[in-house]
């Protein structure tokens, strides 16, 4: 397959250089604890979504009945 790499020169040849896949670092107390309060957030902001398109699409069906 055809494959496009965008971006400067530089970072092109470090693409170049790369040989094996790079370890990831192990993660740090501050990104543990982030990810640990964001998890359940993300959920919660997901239900309020669907809540405001359910509460909006009632809205709309109740104003076209007017």
């Amino acid at each position: 397959p055809n494959v496009y790499y965008f971006g400067s020169k530089k970072d092109l040849e470090l693409l170049d250089k790369l040989e094996t896949p790079q370890e990831m670092p192990e993660a740090n107390a501050r990104r543990t604890m982030l990810a640990r309060l964001i998890k359940p957030a993300l959920g919660k902001v997901t239900t309020l979504g669907v809540a405001g398109i359910a509460a909006t699409t009632l809205l709309r069906s109740e104003d076209e009945e007017e």
